[in-house]
């Protein structure tokens, strides 16, 4: 799973740029429902600085299985300066970077589930 822009997935045709941080799907369920609304907390899971994100332009996306998956060297278009090497995000979640499916092979939902 990734959560991506409405903006990133107009402008690629896909769920964001190739290759795109993605993470397992229980940590994303954890991290929304731990949220309780508030980006700010998704942003620090993930390591961005809060105030990063626009709610209003943040979905969820859901991608099949691949086993096209590499560990993150920090030159992906994504990484900022909270980025650490090893596949752990600075909020302590697992990701990895796949090479994006085409969008008819993803599922794209609302961030809050709205």
């Amino acid at each position: 799973m990734r959560i991506a822009s409405k903006k990133a997935i107009e402008k690629f045709g896909t769920a964001g740029p190739n290759p795109s941080f993605v993470m397992p799907k229980p940590y994303i369920d954890k991290i929304i429902k731990d949220a309780n609304g508030d980006i700010g907390k998704i942003e620090e899971a993930l390591g961005f600085p809060k105030g990063s994100w626009n709610p209003d332009d943040i979905v969820i996306v859901e991608i099949p299985p691949t086993k096209d998956i590499k560990i993150p060297s920090g030159n992906e278009r994504g990484a900022n300066e909270m980025w650490i090497p090893g596949g752990i995000t600075s909020g302590g979640v697992p990701e990895a970077v796949i090479k994006l499916p085409p969008l008819d092979e993803v599922r794209v939902n609302p961030l809050f589930g709205e």
